[in-house]
């Protein structure tokens, strides 16, 4: 019942008051039901109201639920992505909050193995990205 892609627009529309009057209610009720149907983008915007609660309430890990079925359901390319960065995003910063100790031991890791690679690459290629004396970076 209705266009996927008709609703998520009305949702659109409604979430910032573009040709139709600001109305969180309504936009909820739009992109859910396109995700209902997973239009990829509704799943997206619906995934970031999630987030920070605008129209429902605040939900983090069912965030993370419509990112992964946003995922799922774009095609390869940049809305795709987009996607995937928001969601590993939202999960770092949930991993940080949840469990500070462990994030800050995988971040150090992350860290060190970033300076082992830095470290193995020759000095020809770290020399080539400074500018020359007298030069202006």
């Amino acid at each position: 019942k209705g266009d996927a892609n008709a609703e998520f627009y009305a949702g659109a529309m409604y979430s910032v008051g573009d040709g139709a009057r600001k109305n969180f209610p309504e936009a909820v009720k739009m992109f859910e039901s396109a995700a209902a149907k997973e239009q990829p983008d509704a799943l997206n915007a619906l995934a970031r109201l999630y987030v920070v609660g605008d129209g429902v309430d605040r939900d983090v890990d069912k965030a993370v639920a419509l990112y992964e079925r946003a995922i799922a359901a774009y095609p390869e390319g940049e809305a795709k992505e987009n996607a995937i960065a928001q969601k590993d995003a939202l999960v770092a910063v949930l991993e940080e909050q949840r469990d500070p100790e462990a994030f800050a031991a995988k971040k150090a890791a992350a860290e060190a193995a970033a300076k082992k690679v830095a470290d193995k690459t020759p000095a020809a290629a770290k020399t080539a990205e400074k500018p020359a004396a007298g030069q202006k970076p």
